[in-house]
Protein backbone atom coordinates (compact mmCIF):
# COMPACT_ATOMS: atom_id res chain seq x y z
CA UNK A 1 0.00 0.00 0.00
CA UNK A 2 1.24 3.60 -0.77
CA UNK A 3 2.19 5.54 2.23
CA UNK A 4 -0.20 8.22 2.95
CA UNK A 5 1.57 11.61 4.25
CA UNK A 6 0.44 14.29 5.95
CA UNK A 7 3.21 16.08 7.60
CA UNK A 8 3.64 19.30 5.72
CA UNK A 9 3.89 23.03 6.85
CA UNK A 10 1.33 25.94 6.84
CA UNK A 11 0.35 26.77 3.36
CA UNK A 12 1.02 30.65 4.04
CA UNK A 13 3.91 31.14 1.15
CA UNK A 14 6.71 33.52 1.38
CA UNK A 15 7.30 32.63 -2.10
CA UNK A 16 11.60 32.77 -2.89
CA UNK A 17 9.84 33.73 -6.37
CA UNK A 18 10.87 37.33 -8.02
CA UNK A 19 7.69 39.61 -7.75
CA UNK A 20 8.72 40.36 -11.65
CA UNK A 21 8.12 36.87 -12.74
CA UNK A 22 4.55 36.47 -10.75
CA UNK A 23 1.11 37.93 -12.17
CA UNK A 24 -2.32 39.16 -10.15
CA UNK A 25 -3.47 35.16 -10.41
CA UNK A 26 -0.96 33.93 -8.85
CA UNK A 27 -1.91 35.11 -5.20
CA UNK A 28 -5.16 32.86 -5.42
CA UNK A 29 -3.15 29.76 -6.40
CA UNK A 30 -1.05 29.91 -4.09
CA UNK A 31 -4.17 30.06 -1.42
CA UNK A 32 -5.18 26.76 -3.26
CA UNK A 33 -2.53 24.55 -4.45
CA UNK A 34 -0.56 25.45 -1.58
CA UNK A 35 3.13 25.07 -3.59
CA UNK A 36 5.43 24.93 -0.70
CA UNK A 37 3.90 21.65 0.38
CA UNK A 38 3.93 20.40 -3.35
CA UNK A 39 7.49 21.60 -3.79
CA UNK A 40 7.96 18.87 -0.47
CA UNK A 41 6.30 16.41 -2.05
CA UNK A 42 8.02 16.56 -5.62
CA UNK A 43 11.49 15.97 -3.44
CA UNK A 44 13.81 17.62 -5.72
CA UNK A 45 17.77 17.61 -5.38
CA UNK A 46 19.58 20.56 -7.54
CA UNK A 47 20.50 19.03 -10.62
CA UNK A 48 17.56 17.06 -11.64
CA UNK A 49 15.29 17.18 -14.50
CA UNK A 50 12.24 17.93 -14.57
CA UNK A 51 8.92 17.72 -17.01
CA UNK A 52 5.92 19.72 -16.62
CA UNK A 53 2.77 18.36 -18.68
CA UNK A 54 0.25 21.14 -19.61
CA UNK A 55 2.45 23.64 -18.01
CA UNK A 56 -0.19 26.50 -19.11
CA UNK A 57 1.53 29.83 -17.73
CA UNK A 58 4.20 28.48 -15.77
CA UNK A 59 2.92 28.94 -12.74
CA UNK A 60 4.38 25.56 -10.89
CA UNK A 61 7.55 25.34 -13.59
CA UNK A 62 8.11 28.54 -11.89
CA UNK A 63 8.13 27.52 -8.37
CA UNK A 64 10.22 24.46 -9.18
CA UNK A 65 12.88 26.32 -11.17
CA UNK A 66 12.96 28.12 -7.68
CA UNK A 67 13.40 24.65 -5.97
CA UNK A 68 16.39 24.04 -7.92
CA UNK A 69 18.06 27.05 -7.13
CA UNK A 70 18.71 27.16 -10.72
CA UNK A 71 20.91 24.04 -11.24
CA UNK A 72 18.75 22.08 -13.29
CA UNK A 73 16.06 22.02 -15.98
CA UNK A 74 12.65 22.36 -16.25
CA UNK A 75 10.99 21.63 -19.46
CA UNK A 76 7.14 23.26 -19.86
CA UNK A 77 5.30 21.86 -22.39
CA UNK A 78 2.05 22.74 -23.94
CA UNK A 79 0.08 21.38 -26.76
CA UNK A 80 -0.32 23.31 -29.59
CA UNK A 81 -4.08 23.49 -29.33
CA UNK A 82 -3.62 25.58 -26.22
CA UNK A 83 -1.14 27.98 -28.20
CA UNK A 84 -4.44 31.09 -28.77
CA UNK A 85 -5.55 30.23 -25.59
CA UNK A 86 -2.90 30.57 -23.54
CA UNK A 87 -1.08 34.04 -25.24
CA UNK A 88 -1.87 36.51 -22.98
CA UNK A 89 -1.50 34.70 -19.81
CA UNK A 90 2.21 33.51 -21.05
CA UNK A 91 2.88 37.28 -22.08
CA UNK A 92 1.58 38.51 -18.86
CA UNK A 93 4.29 35.85 -17.01
CA UNK A 94 7.20 36.69 -19.27
CA UNK A 95 6.34 40.54 -19.64
CA UNK A 96 9.85 41.12 -17.52
CA UNK A 97 11.93 38.42 -19.37
CA UNK A 98 12.11 35.03 -19.57
CA UNK A 99 11.57 32.42 -16.67
CA UNK A 100 15.16 31.68 -15.09
CA UNK A 101 15.68 27.65 -15.69
CA UNK A 102 12.44 27.23 -17.56
CA UNK A 103 12.41 25.99 -21.37
CA UNK A 104 9.05 26.35 -22.87
CA UNK A 105 7.88 22.68 -25.39
CA UNK A 106 5.26 23.12 -27.65
CA UNK A 107 4.55 19.49 -28.22
CA UNK A 108 1.44 17.00 -28.19
CA UNK A 109 0.65 15.23 -24.16
CA UNK A 110 1.02 11.88 -25.86
CA UNK A 111 4.65 12.89 -26.84
CA UNK A 112 5.35 15.45 -24.57
CA UNK A 113 8.83 16.23 -24.71
CA UNK A 114 12.00 15.09 -26.92
CA UNK A 115 14.30 13.73 -24.01
CA UNK A 116 16.61 10.19 -24.17
CA UNK A 117 15.27 7.19 -21.95
CA UNK A 118 15.63 7.48 -18.93
CA UNK A 119 16.76 10.57 -18.59
CA UNK A 120 14.07 12.51 -16.79
CA UNK A 121 14.12 12.84 -13.16
CA UNK A 122 10.38 14.28 -12.49
CA UNK A 123 7.34 14.68 -14.62
CA UNK A 124 4.20 16.19 -13.08
CA UNK A 125 0.75 16.60 -14.31
CA UNK A 126 -0.64 19.06 -12.10
CA UNK A 127 -4.65 19.71 -12.85
CA UNK A 128 -4.26 18.92 -16.32
CA UNK A 129 -5.26 14.97 -16.67
CA UNK A 130 -8.93 15.71 -16.68
CA UNK A 131 -8.42 17.46 -20.02
CA UNK A 132 -6.91 14.82 -21.58
CA UNK A 133 -9.99 12.65 -22.17
CA UNK A 134 -12.13 15.19 -24.01
CA UNK A 135 -9.21 16.57 -25.84
CA UNK A 136 -8.94 12.88 -26.89
CA UNK A 137 -5.54 12.15 -26.04
CA UNK A 138 -4.38 8.75 -26.03
CA UNK A 139 -3.50 8.26 -22.44
CA UNK A 140 -2.01 4.82 -22.33
CA UNK A 141 0.37 6.59 -25.08
CA UNK A 142 1.15 9.78 -23.02
CA UNK A 143 2.50 7.34 -20.08
CA UNK A 144 4.10 5.15 -21.56
CA UNK A 145 6.55 8.17 -22.70
CA UNK A 146 6.55 9.62 -19.51
CA UNK A 147 7.81 5.94 -18.29
CA UNK A 148 10.00 5.72 -21.06
CA UNK A 149 11.70 9.15 -20.27
CA UNK A 150 12.07 8.84 -16.60
CA UNK A 151 15.30 7.43 -14.77
CA UNK A 152 14.59 4.33 -12.61
CA UNK A 153 13.58 5.67 -9.28
CA UNK A 154 12.77 8.89 -10.93
CA UNK A 155 8.55 9.94 -9.83
CA UNK A 156 5.46 10.97 -12.00
CA UNK A 157 3.27 12.92 -9.91
CA UNK A 158 -0.38 13.45 -11.03
CA UNK A 159 -2.33 16.39 -8.83
CA UNK A 160 -6.24 16.89 -10.25
CA UNK A 161 -9.81 17.63 -9.03
CA UNK A 162 -11.25 14.58 -8.21
CA UNK A 163 -14.30 12.94 -9.62
CA UNK A 164 -16.80 10.86 -7.89
CA UNK A 165 -15.57 6.44 -8.51
CA UNK A 166 -18.68 5.97 -10.54
CA UNK A 167 -18.40 8.83 -12.84
CA UNK A 168 -14.33 8.58 -14.11
CA UNK A 169 -13.68 10.30 -16.94
CA UNK A 170 -17.08 10.93 -17.90
CA UNK A 171 -17.20 14.15 -16.21
CA UNK A 172 -13.94 15.49 -17.56
CA UNK A 173 -14.77 18.25 -19.69
CA UNK A 174 -18.07 19.19 -17.84
CA UNK A 175 -17.20 19.35 -14.23
CA UNK A 176 -13.31 19.48 -14.90
CA UNK A 177 -12.59 16.87 -12.65
CA UNK A 178 -11.56 12.76 -13.19
CA UNK A 179 -11.80 10.18 -10.64
CA UNK A 180 -8.60 9.55 -8.57
CA UNK A 181 -9.09 5.39 -8.95
CA UNK A 182 -9.04 5.90 -12.95
CA UNK A 183 -6.06 7.43 -12.74
CA UNK A 184 -3.72 5.07 -10.10
CA UNK A 185 -4.93 2.22 -12.82
CA UNK A 186 -4.39 4.07 -16.06
CA UNK A 187 -0.45 5.24 -14.77
CA UNK A 188 -0.20 1.51 -13.66
CA UNK A 189 -0.44 0.28 -16.48
CA UNK A 190 2.18 1.90 -17.79
CA UNK A 191 4.39 0.15 -15.54
CA UNK A 192 5.07 3.03 -12.55
CA UNK A 193 3.87 2.37 -9.12
CA UNK A 194 2.17 4.19 -7.32
CA UNK A 195 4.26 4.75 -3.95
CA UNK A 196 2.90 7.67 -1.61
CA UNK A 197 -0.10 10.03 -1.56
CA UNK A 198 -0.68 13.35 0.01
CA UNK A 199 -3.75 14.87 1.61
CA UNK A 200 -2.68 18.39 1.95
CA UNK A 201 -5.40 19.39 -0.93
CA UNK A 202 -8.17 17.28 0.19
CA UNK A 203 -11.55 19.13 1.07
CA UNK A 204 -14.08 16.45 2.34
CA UNK A 205 -17.08 19.30 2.40
CA UNK A 206 -16.71 18.93 -1.77
CA UNK A 207 -19.47 17.15 -3.14
CA UNK A 208 -17.56 16.33 -6.17
CA UNK A 209 -20.09 17.26 -8.49
CA UNK A 210 -19.63 20.86 -8.78
CA UNK A 211 -17.54 22.96 -11.69
CA UNK A 212 -13.93 22.49 -10.61
CA UNK A 213 -13.12 25.48 -12.90
CA UNK A 214 -15.50 28.35 -12.00
CA UNK A 215 -14.76 31.51 -11.43
CA UNK A 216 -13.78 32.79 -8.60
CA UNK A 217 -12.14 29.42 -8.71
CA UNK A 218 -14.07 27.80 -5.99
CA UNK A 219 -12.03 25.07 -3.43
CA UNK A 220 -12.15 21.35 -4.54
CA UNK A 221 -10.77 18.07 -2.93
CA UNK A 222 -7.91 17.37 -5.01
CA UNK A 223 -6.01 14.16 -4.84
CA UNK A 224 -1.71 14.15 -5.03
CA UNK A 225 -0.44 11.14 -6.55
CA UNK A 226 3.52 9.85 -6.90
CA UNK A 227 4.15 7.19 -8.74
CA UNK A 228 7.90 5.97 -9.71
CA UNK A 229 9.92 3.49 -12.16
CA UNK A 230 10.90 0.42 -10.58
CA UNK A 231 14.57 0.50 -10.52
CA UNK A 232 14.74 -3.03 -12.24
Amino acid sequence: MPIVSSDFASTTLPSPIPASARVPLDDERDRLRHPLELMKFLKLQEGMVVVEIGSGDGYTAMHVASALNGKGRVLAQNPPEWRGFLQPYLTARLRNGPLKGVEWVEEPFDAPVTAEPGSVDRVLNILTYHDLPYMDVDRAKMNRAIFTMLKPGGAYIVVDHSARKQDADKVASTLHRIAEGLVVAEVEHAGLRLDETADFLRYPDDNLMSLAWAKPQPKTDRFVLRFVKPMQ
